[in-house]
């Protein structure tokens, strides 16, 4: 028999959208919680895989790659030679990807973190449907939510009634 659409298939007493930073906040003070951990992307989130963290190694080559530029103003002579952008990147990627990984790996072995693969969707103030990655499609309840993700300023302001922006009628 089919359970009626308003059921969800489990119910947490955190659940936390994004495992960037919100994987991060979960530490040993939820130990004691059912907690779940929600992820459309690549798991570390934006920051970890194509964020903050890889732009900063792309920048260190960079730096160099214009230095000649820079010491011939200070009387150096130097020379470049050439870009290898595969090497680059193979080196960024060699170190990120293990990290996103063992991430994953970590939390899908832990005693109170269950992982969603999947993108979430608030259906009311307490639950989520997931589209899971791997097919179907999962409904979840949580006490509290917490939304993790760099783009949620971004959305909250949008979101904010135009009633509340302060305006200043001078």
């Amino acid at each position: 028999m089919d359970k009626p659409q308003d059921v969800a298939d489990d119910h947490f007493d955190l659940a936390v959208i994004g495992s960037g930073t919100g994987n991060s906040l979960i530490d040993e003070r939820f130990a004691g919680m059912r907690v779940a951990l929600i992820e459309r992307g690549i798991f570390g989130g934006t920051c970890l895989n194509n964020g903050c963290i890889p732009t900063k190694m792309f920048v260190a080559p960079a730096d160099y790659a214009i230095a000649p530029v820079e010491a011939r103003r200070l009387g150096v002579d130097l020379q470049l030679r050439g870009v290898h952008f595969d090497r680059i990147r193979d080196r960024v990627f060699g170190r990120i990807d293990p990290i996103a990984e063992d991430g994953l790996r970590w939390r899908q072995v832990s005693d109170h973190v269950t992982v969603f693969e999947g993108v979430a969707s608030f259906d009311d103030p307490h639950t989520v449907s997931i589209n899971l990655h791997s097919g179907g499609r999962t409904r979840i309840t949580a006490d509290r939510f917490g939304v993790a993700h760099c783009f949620w300023r971004r959305l909250k302001k949008r979101m904010e009634p135009r009633s509340m922006r302060i305006r200043n009628t001078r």
